[in-house]
């Protein structure tokens, strides 16, 4: 009994955290942006990384925002950052799956040209895909 009671608090207190960094993402993305340019926002997104950055990437839950002028994802935990400019955004489209990974239910993936200048994508599972795939095709 107190093996299953040390197990829910632990769950509880994780979550709790997840949460406080999920907000803090969130507010990270907004002092990124102008707030009046934020086409579109997904607190809960969750990262399934970049075709350059190979498959052993980690997914990760984060803030998804779209400008007229940039993509940004702020990824709660670990800390990061990936903008795509919208310039370079070649084509958004429904997918299964992105390096590999799956969590079964279609996915956003947006193809890009990286800073380098070769093609890449990203994915991301967001919470209404009809919409964003409708605001990156404008």
């Amino acid at each position: 009994m107190a093996v299953a009671l040390l197990l829910v608090a632990t769950a509880l207190i994780a979550r709790t955290a997840v949460r406080g960094r999920l907000a803090t993402a969130a507010s990270v993305a907004r002092a990124r942006l102008d707030d009046t340019q934020i086409a579109l926002i997904d607190d809960r997104a969750n990262a399934f990384g970049v075709e350059s950055g190979g498959p052993l990437q980690m997914r990760g839950s984060g803030t998804l925002a779209l400008t007229p002028a940039e993509l940004l994802f702020v990824m709660a935990v670990p800390r990061r950052e990936a903008r795509i400019p919208r310039a370079s955004i070649l084509d958004a489209e429904e997918t299964r799956s992105h390096l590999g990974k799956t969590i079964g239910r279609p996915l956003l993936r947006v193809r890009f040209t990286n800073e380098a200048g070769d093609p890449d994508s990203a994915a991301w599972a967001v919470r209404d895909l009809s919409m964003w795939l409708g605001a990156l095709r404008r």
